[in-house]
């Protein structure tokens, strides 16, 4: 579990083969859904500590309050393409990464995530 794009909380789940991984992060809640699949290499793997860097592509969508009116609500769509480098140490994760896409965003966002990741092996 992590806070973050695309979906504000999302659920993280992810396959390696070598030194190649495959991760899946998203959610569905009554005010932000999304999505993100990103293919990762990942430079160092040990019992504590994984690094890599990958490629990623998404989508993500925020409701928000307008004028701070319950009830009237503004949706931000984002679908992307981007970049990404991660660290999980001792379950600890985070991501830092920049997009590039098309809707209600300016070009170039930047992509976070950072929570809790349970490893199954290593």
């Amino acid at each position: 579990v992590n806070l973050g794009f695309p979906a504000a909380l999302n659920l993280t789940a992810g396959a390696t083969s070598g030194d190649f991984g495959l991760k899946l992060s998203g959610n569905y809640i009554w005010l932000a859904y999304g999505a993100e699949l990103g293919l990762e290499y990942r430079y160092r793997d040990d019992a504590k500590t994984r690094l890599a860097a990958g490629v990623c592509g998404g989508f993500s969508n925020i409701k928000k309050d307008k004028y701070g009116n319950v009830g009237d609500l503004i949706e931000f769509d984002w679908r992307y393409v981007g970049v990404y480098h991660s660290l999980l140490y001792r379950g600890f994760y985070a991501q830092i990464g920049l997009s590039v896409g098309k809707g209600d965003y300016k070009q170039g966002q930047v992509l976070f995530q950072i929570g809790y990741i349970y490893r199954v092996a290593k």
